[in-house]
Parts: C-alpha cells; sequence; structure tokens
C-alpha cells in the first residue's frame, strides 16, 4: 500500500476521518490523496454544515480548491506534532466534478489507490458526502478496501484486529493482507466465524481449514474463533467491545437482484452504526506482497 484516498466534504466528520488518516498513513508509511467530488445535486442540496447548493460549476471547483487547501494546512500542522515516526506522508488534493462512486473507481486506478479512508454516518445520520447511499454504491464499486472512520474516533496504535468471516479458502489473500497490516503494529488478530448450531462435523472441517490458512499466513498472532449465534450484526459488535478491538474487518458481498431480495450486506448494515473504525474488503480483493 503506498497511496490512501481520503474521501471529505468538508464536514466535522469528514476532517475527523482525515486527520485519522494522516497519522495512519504516518504509521504504515503511505502518502495522502484528499479528495473531493462536487457538483452532485443529490449528495449537494443538503448540509449538516449549513452550505447550500449552487448550480454555479466554477464557483463550486473554486470552493473546493480552496477547501481542500485549507484541510491540506490542517493535516499537515498534525503531522508537525506528531513524533512517534520520522516519515512525513506527502499529502496532495485533488476534485473533481461529478458522482462519488463513480469518480472514486476512476481515480483508484489513475493514482494506484491502496486504502480509501472515509467518515461514517453522523449520529443523526445527517451528512452531504456520507449518506447511507454513497457508502453503499463505493462499497459495490471499489477494488480496494475502505476504511470507514466513525464519529469521534481517534487514532491509536493498533492492538487488537477482528475480522467476521464465512471462513473460506478465498480468504487466504484477504487474511494475509490483514497479517501484513498486523506485523506494522505487531497487533493480534482474531478471525471469527458465526453461525447459528455449529455441527460437530462442520467445526472440525472449519479447524482444519484454519490451521491451513494459519500455515499459508505464518503470522503468529493470528487466532480463530468459533461463535454459535443467528445475530451476526449484534454478536460481531459484542464481540468487537468485549475484546475492545481496534479495528473490526469485514468483505463486501455485492448481492445482485434476484439475490438482493433475500439478502442484506452484513458490511452495509454495520456501516451504519459501528462505533469503531470499519475496514471492509471487497469481495474481488487480490492481495499481492509487493
Amino acid at each position: 500500500m503506498k497511496t490512501i484516498l481520503v474521501l471529505t466534504d468538508f464536514s466535522r466528520l469528514a476532517e475527523n476521518a482525515a486527520v485519522y488518516a494522516v497519522k495512519f498513513a504516518q504509521e504504515i508509511k503511505a502518502n495522502l490523496v484528499v479528495f473531493n467530488a462536487y457538483g452532485a445535486s443529490e449528495t449537494n442540496n443538503i448540509s449538516a454544515e449549513g452550505i447550500v447548493w449552487s448550480t454555479d460549476f466554477a464557483e463550486l471547483q473554486k470552493r473546493s480548491e480552496e477547501d481542500l487547501k485549507a484541510l491540506k494546512s490542517k493535516l499537515e500542522i498534525v503531522l508537525a506534532h506528531e513524533t512517534s515516526s520520522e516519515f512525513q506522508p506527502k499529502i496532495t488534493t485533488y476534485c473533481e466534478f461529478g458522482v462519488l462512486a463513480d469518480l472514486v473507481e476512476e481515480t483508484i486506478l489513475k493514482k494506484s489507490i491502496g486504502l480509501i479512508v472515509m467518515g461514517g454516518q453522523h449520529i443523526n445520520n445527517f451528512s452531504r458526502l456520507f449518506l447511507g447511499s454513497d457508502t453503499h454504491d463505493l462499497l459495490d464499486k471499489v477494488i480496494c478496501p475502505v476504511l470507514i472512520i466513525p464519529e469521534g474516533a481517534s487514532f491509536h496504535r493498533l492492538e487488537k484486529i477482528t475480522y467476521a468471516t464465512d471462513l473460506k479458502s478465498t480468504d487466504k489473500p484477504l487474511i494475509s493482507s490483514i497479517a501484513a497490516l498486523g506485523r506494522i503494529f505487531s497487533a493480534g488478530i482474531t478471525v471469527t466465524h458465526i453461525e447459528p448450531n455449529p455441527q460437530p462435523e462442520h467445526q472440525a472441517k472449519i479447524q482444519n481449514l484454519a490451521d491451513e490458512i494459519a500455515q499459508h499466513v505464518g503470522y503468529p498472532q493470528l487466532n480463530f474463533n468459533l461463535v454459535n449465534s443467528r445475530n451476526i450484526t449484534q454478536t460481531l459488535c459484542a464481540i468487537s467491545d468485549a475484546d475492545q478491538t481496534d479495528v473490526l474487518v469485514l468483505m463486501h458481498k455485492k448481492y445482485h437482484f434476484p439475490e438482493s431480495i433475500f439478502h442484506t450486506s452484513i458490511s452495509k448494515t454495520i456501516a451504519k452504526s459501528c462505533p469503531i473504525p470499519l475496514l471492509v474488503y471487497p469481495f474481488t480483493y487480490h492481495y499481492s506482497e509487493n
């Protein structure tokens, strides 16, 4: 991971996510691109910050560029006060007219983005950029992980990472990626599989797969946990709270019609209310050690 894309609508929530991102980038030795998508009326005509929608696109661009410059200055001040690392991330800014999810999809390829950082929802669920539909569209389209920072969360070194999964052989590249992050912080990683009434033969199969993945990944602080529960979302929140998890990791699965009628994405559900940073990987993610 060399470049982090930070999404902003210049709200307090987005600024908090950007501050988290710049400190995170310093730890993992990555550069930042701070990005604002302007001009989409559905995300600009309502604002928790009192900014009024305008049809003057030249004025919107000018305002975006000025606000990006101001945010960059704030982030550079944050870095100036950080002494935990000698690495200083390079911060660049970028704005574009259009729909957020489409622009981010293009930017990932143009700028070789390895991670996206964005704010979660406000407690009152009222924000220009981070309305639920925008987050959902983004998760459906991106090909790199998305780190969602909830309101009020502040950065600290990661000590505990929890990955919730249905545990299949396809988890190997994703768990390898999580282990790479864990190695940077020397963090403990728990892979949690939740299912109702697991049968003994299935438990044995899961254990064999867990052993296979652990051997493949080769990270000593990797543990596996099988939990009996029917309510996945509630159980994940309870486990994360009890284990004092610093980052909860999920794989996002995009359902197409008619599957979408019968399935609800766990990642989208948890993204609405998760009180800790949530790292969401796309189903198509491929990890490379290079």
